[in-house]
């Protein structure tokens, strides 16, 4: 196809004449159109690469039957409109593209698909952060973007959370108005974490974090308790506390003097478990012990005292009586060890309901001496008397008997001094 020139020459001159030679043919195409994916906002160029002559007549048509005219929104790059530009593609843009290239000889056709890409994106795209008090109720909504659809994922403390995996979390996808919902029911102490949304398709991701903070009021849940022991026996003081933010400081206190960690003192902190353990505790630990528990807001403290006692110990023999009828008697015994000590008497191993008209009660705090007094010692008070010695670490048992004698001859004696007066009459 082209121009064929026929030229003649002789020795006068030349003489030559054009032939357009033009061979027809059908349209043909070189390459068939190409599916696109484009970003939102940007321009779409398809492009065809045709054969024909004449020169075929090219027609752009969107969908099935929409035939394409120039104005803003398509143009061509040349007057035979091979290359057809979209401008600012938006989700409408997205459709089937065909093209109809013909002439009087034939024709072909080829169309592809465009389709619209929008990168994911999340707003509010920031979070400020939520302070808590624990047991709060809280709900965040998101608005999320993103063409093809995005993939969900939601992180704590960068580790994924699966949607069911605590109770505590409720988690809603409303596709309909894209938006995700996240709830909290119960704010607690494992609830304060980074939070993260995030989601993606082929086009990118987006991601947007919650920090919570949850706060308590630093409490104790169970405050120190006296302690009461045997001179070199460990013992151990200990409280349990709570608080948002979790203590920072624990400090031990000895009648007011710090205590450090020896061999002596033994300072252990598991949260929200707090001991001090004391080894082989001597009389010098008698007093009190503290504890102040402090975090970045607040400080609280608790002590108790620690008595370090011997036990009861019975010294020497008790004392028994065997006094005479109507007169008076005295049973007692003598006991070392720790003061105060709390003394209960028994009869026969009966409770002993004292005191009462008869007898005494004596109990010596610097002797260490339990006795009963009897004022009038009668026949019904003859019995096993026990004293039952005991302080906070331990008790000391004391066994006594009284047994009045002479009441046999008292009575004959009696019975004679009326026998005489009845024969002096």
């Amino acid at each position: 196809m082209g121009t064929i020139i026929c030229r003649a020459e002789n020795a006068i001159g030349t003489i030559e004449h054009p032939i357009q030679l033009n061979v027809t043919t059908a349209p043909t195409l070189k390459s068939q159109l190409k599916d696109l994916e484009i970003l939102r906002g940007q321009d779409a160029t398809y492009s065809i690469d045709i054969q024909g002559y004449p020169i075929p007549e090219i027609n752009w048509i969107r969908g099935n039957d929409k035939l394409i005219e120039l104005n803003d929104k398509y143009t061509w790059l040349d007057d035979q409109h091979r290359q057809l530009i979209i401008h600012n593609i938006q989700i409408d843009d997205e459709d089937e593209y065909n093209v109809r290239i013909h002439n009087q000889f034939g024709e072909v056709t080829t169309k592809a698909k465009l389709s619209c890409l929008i990168p994911p994106s999340i707003s509010p795209a920031t979070m400020n952060d939520t302070i808590l008090q624990r047991g709060d109720e809280i709900e965040y909504q998101f608005e999320i973007e993103g063409r093809p659809q995005v993939d969900i994922i939601w992180l704590k403390n960068g580790k994924e959370l699966k949607i069911n995996e605590n109770s505590n979390y409720i988690f809603t996808s409303d596709k309909e108005n894209n938006k995700e919902i996240f709830k909290i029911l119960k704010a607690d102490g494992d609830d304060q974490a980074r939070f993260t949304l995030q989601i993606k398709n082929k086009v990118g991701k987006s991601e947007v974090n919650i920090n919570i903070i949850v706060k308590a009021n630093l409490q104790f849940i169970k405050t120190l308790s006296d302690v009461a022991t045997i001179v070199g026996q460990p013992i151990t003081f200990s409280c349990e506390c709570f608080g948002l933010p979790k203590p920072t400081l624990i400090t031990w206190y000895f009648n007011d003097i710090e205590i450090k960690s020896s061999a002596k003192y033994k300072i252990e902190s598991k949260y929200p478990l707090i001991n001090l353990t004391v080894n082989k505790t001597d009389l010098i630990d008698i007093g009190k012990y503290r504890v102040v528990i402090t975090n970045d807001e607040q400080t609280i403290e608790s002590q108790a005292n620690l008595l370090v006692q011997t036990k009861p110990k019975l010294e020497g023999k008790p004392q028994d009586a065997q006094p005479i009828i109507e007169e008076s008697a005295r049973i007692q015994c003598k006991f070392s060890g720790s003061q105060p000590f709390t003394v209960t008497w028994l009869k026969n191993n009966e409770p002993l309901i004292l005191p009462n008209d008869n007898i005494e009660v004596i109990s010596e705090v610097e002797t260490g001496i339990q006795a009963l007094v009897f004022k009038r010692v009668e026949i019904e008070d003859k019995a096993n008397y026990t004293v039952q010695v005991s302080n906070m670490v331990g008790q000391a048992d004391g066994k006594m008997s009284l047994t009045p004698k002479g009441y046999f001859n008292k009575s004959i004696n009696n019975i004679k001094k009326i026998f005489f007066l009845f024969s002096r009459n």
